[in-house]
């Protein structure tokens, strides 16, 4: 009986040490609380998908929606089974974002599979995946195409633009062809462009042109087609300082108005400068566009000039001519290819005169078109 009574009173013993053993586990602290969930890993990433680009494997997957995430590990193993022990992790340290561009596929003969995991402090996440390659699988998914070329006929030649934004990392640039009836697509530059624009010196109006994006691989997108014509340029025409109400055309220097019938407009702007002048004198210009022509007119008493078009010398030219007679609409310069968006024509006079034993160097502007 004594034996009976004493192992029920140990027995109860035991129950009321479980009981506050247990409630001081059931009840944890706040920081045991915060503890346990830090360490706590987050959900496995969703939707692993892999993409090849030229020799690379783009791997992209949904972002896991937990605050705690700090980054993502990217695993790559011959496994479909998510064994990661197995695998060797491709990125050096967490990924930040949803994706990963992986250049060191080596082993060109074998299937592999990609795994994604979430980092979180000191915890990660379950594999998530995977996602099948095969680098014995040619890359034969072209480029995003380009759009909106134009064709455009300045003086001459013809002027290709197009828009683009190619984001693809084995994007190559962009091929131009010429398109002959019967003749097929002839390609016009040796290798791709990265620009969006394309001066052919040869073309001509009524042409047709086709611009294709083309990767690493060599695969090209579907063409964005145009068929040259003339396009209309805007005529600049120069006036005196005084009246100049033009933002664009700054005078530097003493410039005046000469008039004649046979000039555009009926007049022309010049300067003359005696030899060994220590100021500057010129006009500038500054403009939108792709394209411009610069007109003069010659006559026996005009001087040296020298044109410079974004700041780089196009060379010095004599306006002086051996005649009485106004050699009007003279191009004095020309530049069809220019990069599409602002540029500075500048126009000075040197102070050196044509005539020989004339006192001054008598320059000139008449008009500029703009395309």
């Amino acid at each position: 009986m004594a034996r009976r009574r004493s192992f029920s009173l140990l027995l109860t013993a035991l129950c009321v040490a479980s009981a506050v053993c247990l409630a001081q586990l059931v009840v944890p602290t706040g920081a045991e609380a915060a503890l346990v969930a830090a360490r706590k890993a987050p959900p496995a990433p969703r939707n692993v998908r892999a993409a090849r680009y030229g020799n690379a494997f783009l791997v992209s997957w949904d972002p896991v929606p937990d605050p705690r995430v700090a980054g993502y590990n990217l695993y790559r193993g011959y496994f479909k089974l998510p064994l990661l022990i197995l695998c060797c992790r491709v990125n050096p340290s967490p990924i930040v974002g949803c994706s990963f561009l992986d250049t060191s596929v080596c082993d060109t003969a074998h299937p592999q599979y990609y795994w994604v995991t979430a980092v979180s402090g000191c915890a990660e996440s379950q594999p998530g995946g995977p996602a099948r390659i095969d680098p014995r699988v040619p890359d034969t998914s072209p480029p995003r195409p380009p759009w909106g070329l134009q064709a455009e006929v300045p003086a001459t030649g013809v002027r290709l633009t197009w828009s683009g934004g190619n984001v693809e990392p084995d994007f190559a640039g962009y091929n131009l062809y010429r398109v002959e009836e019967g003749k097929g697509a002839t390609r016009l530059n040796p290798v791709p462009l990265r620009e969006l624009f394309f001066y052919h010196a040869a073309g001509k109006d009524g042409e047709t042109y086709e611009a294709r994006s083309v990767d690493t691989s060599g695969n090209e997108s579907a063409g964005a087609w145009a068929v040259a014509s003339p396009v209309a340029g805007e005529v600049l025409e120069f006036v005196g300082p005084s009246q100049n109400g033009d933002p664009r055309v700054s005078y530097r220097g003493q410039w005046v108005c000469e008039y004649a019938p046979c000039l555009h407009g009926g007049q022309l702007v010049a300067s003359a400068v005696e030899p060994g002048a220590a100021d500057v004198v010129a006009v500038e210009v500054t403009f939108e566009g792709t394209s411009v022509e610069l007109y003069c007119a010659r006559y026996w008493q005009c001087g040296w000039c020298e044109v410079f078009l974004d700041g780089v010398s196009r060379g010095r030219v004599n306006l002086s001519i051996d005649s009485d007679y106004i050699e009007a609409g003279y191009l004095l310069c020309a530049a069809t290819s220019l990069q599409p968006g602002s540029h500075t024509l500048k126009v000075v006079n040197v102070g050196v005169p044509g005539p020989q034993g004339f006192p001054y160097g008598i320059v000139n502007v008449d008009y500029l078109v703009l395309r």
